[in-house]
């Protein structure tokens, strides 16, 4: 169904015209009169066809006209269909709420049940008895996306205003939602780039050589997540000890399904050695530990036999472990709930619970060695979450003469070079990816 108001006359040349609005109802057309006279020239200047209301003017008396037209812009009873069935009195607090039930992705749930408190906390600001449909307009979403900025970053914002969206849209399919512009398309949500997440090579350096026995569990997860190619925390966190072979880490991500490998890099090998106890030859050596070539796994500065020795030692330790162990069971072992957990299917709600408490013990932990690292060697690194680890793999791939693209798109496990492209992009800024600009360009024909 779609309603837009127009302007009726009864000749072409009329200068005047009544207001009317204009129903498209399954290919049917009607045209009901507002009962207003209009001049032709005050219409077609202060009528907003976008929002389908008249813009602020002293011409016309806008806000009584305004009001006519949101009364009558959705009533259909000229189609004989009644007061209720187009959803003008439905309830979309209710259709939301509705709408979270049937979904059974833990996240996607979270994601909308901190929508719905957002949706419910402007209700009570503007002394809303309920929200319905039929109040669904431009200035709706307006004040709706002010009030949420007010207490959240641009890119929340985006993304519960985003949520909205959706769930507008399938009420148009439903019939309960009967409005046919787009009040999101011109919203701006002032997103400021930010490029303080990750770590520099010298801060990564620092880390690497502070003394391992200094070093809590949950900083070595952190440093083995760099070298692992920047791994999701998700992914991080679920590793097994199958997913450790002779040839090198492979693992499914979580996020996407797709299926990844890492080789076996002296310092990342270093780095589980120390995590598993397993005592390698170069473990009183971490300060000479350089982090240069951070995709790449060939060894700098170390003998080939030495390394090979680490990872082999490695291995047979992890061989005589079950294999269906979580790698890092000291922290999973917390969690008890995720350990038959399969990374094909879903989490359930309890589980994926548990799994953000996890998340949260880490970063608290992160936080407490960092100031442990930092009273001992006076040298101060902003902060240091589960997001770190990723951004600073990133990071560290631009400073890499020459790099290519390709290599980092995969290490990344982006679907695509525009995947990582746009990720770039939003972490760190067009500024610095403007050679990846280049070589990503380069690679097409047109």
């Amino acid at each position: 169904m779609a309603s837009k108001v127009i302007l009726k006359k009864q000749k072409a040349t009329d200068v005047e015209g009544h207001l009317a609005i204009q129903h498209m109802h399954f290919n049917k057309k009607k045209i009901v009169s507002l009962q207003i006279k209009m001049n032709e020239e005050h219409f077609v200047n202060h009528f907003n066809a976008f929002h389908q209301r008249f813009d602020r003017t002293t011409i016309v008396d806008y806000v009584e006209i305004n009001k006519v037209i949101r009364e009558k812009i959705d009533d259909l009873s000229c189609f004989g269909v009644v007061k209720g069935e187009t959803g003008k009195e439905e309830s979309f607090l209710t259709y939301f709420q509705k709408n979270i039930n049937i979904h059974t992705n833990p996240s996607t749930i979270n994601v909308r049940n901190s929508v719905l408190k957002k949706l419910q906390a402007f209700q009570k600001k503007k002394a809303y008895e309920d929200i319905s449909f039929a109040m669904i307009d431009y200035y709706f979403i307006v004040e709706l996306k002010n009030f949420i900025r007010h207490s959240a970053t641009g890119t929340t914002t985006k993304t519960y205003m985003e949520v909205v969206k959706a769930v507008l849209n399938l009420a148009k399919r439903d019939l309960l939602y009967i409005e046919k512009y787009d009040y999101f398309e011109k919203l701006e949500y002032k997103i400021y780039q930010k490029d303080n997440s990750a770590l520099t090579k010298d801060e990564v350096q620092r880390l690497l050589s502070f003394q391992l026995e200094n070093y809590s569990y949950e900083m070595n997860m952190f440093l083995i997540a760099i070298f692992l190619h920047g791994v999701r925390a998700s992914d991080l966190f679920l590793m097994r000890n199958e997913n450790f072979r002779k040839e090198g880490i492979v693992y499914m991500s979580k996020k996407t399904g797709k299926k990844m490998a890492v080789s076996y890099a002296d310092k990342l090998v270093t780095l589980l050695c120390a995590t598993t106890g397993v005592k390698s030859a170069n473990e009183t050596n971490t300060t000479n530990v350089n982090i240069e070539r951070v995709i790449s796994d060939t060894p700098n500065n170390t003998d080939k036999n030495q390394r090979y020795g680490n990872t082999q030692r490695l291995i047979e330790h992890i061989d005589s472990l079950p294999k269906k162990d979580y790698f890092f069971k000291n922290l999973m072992d917390k969690e008890p709930i995720l350990q038959n957990y399969d990374k094909n299917y879903e989490m359930t709600n309890d589980q994926h619970q548990a799994y953000t408490r996890l998340i949260v013990a880490y970063n608290y932990k992160l936080k407490q060695v960092l100031r442990k690292f930092e009273s001992e060697t006076q040298y101060k690194i902003s902060k240091i979450t589960s997001h770190t680890s990723r951004y600073t793999f990133a990071n560290l791939c631009l400073e890499v003469d020459k790099p290519d693209i390709n290599a980092i798109s995969r290490a990344l496990g982006h679907s695509s070079l525009k995947t990582t492209m746009d990720y770039f992009n939003k972490n760190f800024g067009k500024e610095r990816v403007k050679d990846l600009a280049v070589q990503f360009n380069s690679q097409f024909d047109f």
